[in-house]
């Protein structure tokens, strides 16, 4: 009896509105879902501004790692032939072979974060918010150079 009770309860959204909710998911994002709440008992959803802590501090390094994890080993290899980067070639094992140029690969990206959108990033964490806008008025003045 109890049982149907709950589900009679749970089919029961005639008085119910959908509204936007948000919450925490377990790898600690915020995302909103929509849910059926009763209008009298919902209080107007709040929306709090998203925290200098709640934006996860990525360096280049992590960005330009997986940046080059999520290329395909032909676009790996193709970035490499476009800018005449060489690596320590192995005839004898081609995965030892992709693994040095994946390095070689890392290594130019590090030296040259732009090419990897990486270059407005801290190169280390904890790094000051000076150093940030110092990378970022080198970009804007990178693009205006470009635009002449």
């Amino acid at each position: 009896m109890q049982l149907f009770i709950d589900l009679d309860k749970a089919m029961n959204t005639g008085k119910l509105v959908k509204r936007a909710v948000q919450v925490k998911g377990k790898n600690g994002k915020i995302f909103t879902r929509m849910q059926w709440v009763n209008p009298e008992e919902a209080k107007a959803p709040s929306i709090r501004p998203q925290s200098h802590e709640d934006v996860p501090e990525r360096t280049q390094k992590e960005h330009i790692d997986e940046h080059v994890k999520n290329m395909s080993r032909e676009d790996k290899y193709k970035h490499l032939q476009d800018h005449k980067v060489e690596w320590k070639r192995n005839e004898k094992s081609e995965a030892i072979d992709h693994k040095n140029a994946v390095m070689a690969l890392k290594n130019h990206l590090y030296q040259n974060p732009h090419l990897a959108g990486a270059e407005h990033l801290p190169t280390e964490r904890g790094a000051t918010d000076e150093e940030v806008l110092n990378h970022s008025i080198k970009k804007i003045h990178r693009q205006v150079q470009e635009s002449r």
